[in-house]
């Protein structure tokens, strides 16, 4: 019976939630050629980089581009104003959007502690590089932190082409994995009670070592907020506390509610939810079951956003993805003790070696396959809702069969219809 208590909280966050999305989508104007604009917005998707000029996309979705004046450096969580006239321009392949020739340009630098952060990011990433060369080394540091600067060109095509493109990119994913991993080994080694200290400690551990960028934090406060419910061991309540601080974050920002990595930090974390079952179980299986929560609950999403899935992806997914969570352990223990001492990191580090090289080989032989750039169609919202309301009746199948069971058994036992 659901308590209506939470149905009356879940619809006022709901009514919030809904009216700043409303008040935050209506405070951008429509944009038309010729348009004079003022913009101040921050720095909120990640800077291109083209013939040695910086380029940032600022707006709701990222819709307008500008390029960034000679001589000054942008970077994630800058804030900018922006003065200038808006023409039409093709944004990429897809997007529709716009450029904007400034007369007025100035940045506000993110706070200092955020840029200490992400050179200790780099710093690090740089040191898993040079401990494993070749991609292998770019693909270790690509699924710890996110970023594929470490890869090979024609490395980063081939996982293109394989549709794993999503393991190099530090979001919710990742940190689902983390938190999956974490809940076993504590259930395993501590036991339930004392299993949700561990786990906080694990992912706060990878927030920061990820470098605190905006996707992993939230994702980290939702994965927390999760492991906290599943420790008390209530399903309810744990649907509950996802539902609830996911409408929280779109009261605080609402631009989340458009955002795909929000959109894939929600679903990835209500895969570990309702797929991952908490259990003393081996290691592995548990690694298996975290990443098949994620990447069945991610999916669509990706194939909505990324214009279609590779038609190799499937199986190439079902060969790579469980080594992801053991890369990640491994690469995460090698950067805490090489700490210590980069000698010891980078010994440890090799034991991640074999499942790196297996990956890079594996998306090698595939991008050599000529049919493996054919993908499928994008998959528009309708399909999306299709996809996940038969996941939901997959999951339910069970509970639905037992319930018409018992109906059956009553009717007769009573007598009624007879």
């Amino acid at each position: 019976m659901v308590d209506r208590r939470w149905l009356v909280l879940l619809g006022v966050i709901l009514l919030i939630a809904g009216g700043r999305y409303w008040q935050w989508r209506n405070q951008w104007p429509t944009l038309v050629a010729g348009q004079r604009v003022s913009l101040a917005d921050k720095v909120r998707f990640p800077v291109d980089v083209r013939w040695g000029k910086q380029y940032v996309r600022l707006g709701r979705g990222g819709e307008i581009e500008v390029e960034v004046p000679g001589g000054v450096t942008v970077d994630l969580g800058d804030q900018l104003e922006v003065v200038g006239t808006i023409e039409n321009r093709l944004i990429g392949e897809k997007l529709n959007g716009f450029r904007l020739i400034y007369s007025h340009f100035n940045v506000k630098p993110a706070s200092e502690v955020g840029r200490v952060i992400a050179e200790w990011r780099k710093t690090l990433m740089a040191r898993v590089e040079s401990w494993l060369p070749g991609d292998e080394g770019g693909l270790a540091a690509g699924i710890l932190w996110g970023g594929s600067e470490g890869i090979s060109e024609k490395g980063s095509e081939n996982f293109r082409k394989a549709g794993i493109t999503h393991i190099v990119a530090a979001s919710g994913y990742n940190v689902t994995v983390v938190a999956g991993w974490a809940m076993a080994i504590g259930l395993r080694l501590f036991g339930r009670k004392l299993m949700i200290y561990f786990g906080l400690v694990s992912v706060v551990l990878y927030v920061l070592l990820a470098g605190a960028q905006a996707a992993v934090v939230r994702a980290g406060i939702m994965a927390g907020l999760a492991l906290v419910a599943l420790a008390r061991g209530r399903q309810t309540e744990t649907v509950w506390v996802w539902l609830l601080a996911g409408m929280g974050m779109v009261i605080a920002k609402p631009e989340y509610l458009e955002d795909i990595g929000w959109q894939l930090l929600m679903v990835a974390t209500g895969g570990l939810v309702f797929l991952r079952k908490g259990g003393r179980e081996n290691l592995l299986v548990a690694d298996l079951k975290t990443t098949l929560a994620a990447q069945v609950t991610t999916l669509p999403i990706i194939a909505h956003y990324f214009g279609g899935v590779s038609v190799i992806a499937p199986a190439v997914n079902v060969l790579v993805l469980w080594t992801v969570p053991m890369i990640m352990e491994v690469v995460m223990m090698a950067t805490v003790v090489g700490l210590v001492g980069s000698g010891i990191g980078m010994v440890a580090s090799w034991a991640a070696w074999p499942l790196l090289r297996w990956v890079t080989w594996v998306t090698d032989a595939v991008g050599n396959w000529g049919w493996s750039s054919l993908t499928v169609g994008e998959m528009g919202w309708g399909w999306v809702a299709v996809y996940y309301a038969t996941v939901i009746f997959i999951l339910n199948f069970r509970t639905v069969c037992r319930a018409g069971r018992e109906v059956v058994f009553y009717r007769q036992s009573h007598g009624v219809g007879s």
